[in-house]
């Protein structure tokens, strides 16, 4: 993928948040969830980055959430609504939504 086309990937996931569009991000969005970063944290795999999420929602800052296997993306609902988390190993951008750090993804692990 060229620099311009991975700009434009970016273009597009930007407007379909702004639109709230959850189908439209995950037409975008690698489907290869490897690792999380938020709030300064990175977790690894899918059981640690369950627990993660899990962690947050018996704060009540989050309900539970909920685990789309066959997308490999993570919906949670808070305050703002629902977000949609993707993350990829070899993703070239990151991009701020509230405080959950979201990497657009670029490529697929090998």
């Amino acid at each position: 993928m060229s620099a311009e086309d991975k700009c434009a990937l970016v273009r597009k996931y930007l407007e379909a948040r702004k639109c709230n569009n959850a189908e439209a991000c995950l037409a975008l969005v690698d489907n290869k969830v490897e690792y999380l970063g938020g709030r300064g944290e990175v977790v690894h795999g899918k059981e640690e980055f369950e627990a993660y999420l899990k962690a947050h929602a018996a704060k009540g800052e989050w309900e539970e959430p909920l685990w789309d296997e066959a997308l490999g993306v993570v919906r949670v609902s808070g305050s703002a609504g629902w977000k949609l988390i993707t993350v990829s190993i070899e993703a070239k951008y990151w991009l701020s939504d509230d405080n959950l750090i979201v990497k657009i993804c670029t490529g697929r692990k090998a």
